[in-house]
């Protein structure tokens, strides 16, 4: 299915600054004054606007598909296409076959960055500025706050999936991501998780599987079976099945965040043998150069922590 656009979002600042406290109750929410917007931002606000039309009512009746890939904690510069010496050539290859949005920022850590993604909204608004959300607390996304794939729901038919991280809370079930507007889940609800053996920053199994809407105790289930997969072909075999089963007249939103490149718990696992050829120059009594080329088999063994 076509990749319809690359979604980001930009802050809307407020002509007065108003001192928030650490952590705050959603209040109602108000028309916001902004300043102008630089070029950049407006030109990429446009470009989500466009995409958002096209999940209108009053767009054509043709389904729309929206693939949005999240890769956790990759760095500007850790891309093939900015210069790095790290290769990513299938990011690359959205990159160059697509559009890319250079003029815009993310927050530092994870939650601040995805609610803003999935509210387009600035995080001060709804109490995620002042870092990650730890585990064993009672603070998720404010349930007021309406994300993305309720929006894609509301304007016209369409299934929505959600594959990979969450982090934006979980003490409650209203607060897990079939009640958030996606029809399915496969991930994990932490801030980070053993990529073999899906042992979370929550202190347990931390993979979960939820197959329909609103699905709370009773149906949402520890995924087992995935004991020892690696989580990245894991979400990827999910969300290849997801697309392929789906009904082509309906529009299509997959929400996909990785967990990779983030950093996992655990030792990881993971064996590579590695084949060297060593050349070796030598000095011998006959005042003769003999050059010796030794074969050598190294065995390497690699911890497996960001995929």
């Amino acid at each position: 299915m076509q990749i319809l656009c690359w979604l980001t979002t930009f802050p809307c600042a407020p002509r007065r600054r108003v001192r928030r406290p650490r952590y705050r109750v959603a209040q109602p929410r108000s028309p916001a004054q902004c300043t102008p917007m630089p070029a950049s931002a407006l030109r990429a606000l446009i470009a989500l606007a466009a995409a958002a039309d096209a999940f209108s009512p009053a767009a054509q009746t043709k389904p729309r598909h929206l693939v949005l890939i999240v890769a956790d904690d990759l760095g500007y510069a850790d891309l093939g296409y900015t210069g790095s010496e790290i290769r990513t050539p299938n990011i690359d290859g959205l990159a160059n076959n697509g559009v890319k949005l250079g003029s815009f920022y993310v927050q530092r850590a994870c939650s601040p960055t995805r609610a803003a993604l999935l509210t387009g909204r600035y995080n001060i608004r709804y109490g995620f500025q002042s870092g990650v959300l730890t585990d064993h607390n009672n603070y998720s996304l404010p349930l007021d706050e309406t994300l993305l794939p309720q929006f894609v729901r509301r304007t016209r038919a369409a299934k929505a999936h959600a594959v990979g991280k969450w982090h934006l809370g979980y003490h409650q079930w209203e607060h897990t991501p079939t009640y958030r507007g996606f029809d399915t889940y496969l991930g994990y609800y932490s801030g980070d998780a053993d990529y073999f053996t899906h042992q979370g920053s929550c202190g347990g199994y931390d993979l979960h599987l939820a197959e329909r809407p609103n699905c709370g105790a009773n149906c949402s289930r520890p995924m087992w079976e995935a004991q020892g997969v690696y989580s990245t072909h894991l979400f990827t075999g999910r969300a290849v099945s997801l697309i392929e089963a789906h009904d082509p007249r309906l529009s299509l939103f997959l929400y996909l965040p990785y967990q990779a490149r983030a950093t996992g718990r655990g030792r990881g696992r993971g064996r590579v043998t590695v084949t060297v050829t060593v050349t070796v120059t030598v000095r011998v009594r006959v005042r003769v150069r003999v050059l010796v080329t030794v074969r050598v088999l190294v065995r390497v063994r690699v911890r497996v922590w960001g995929g």
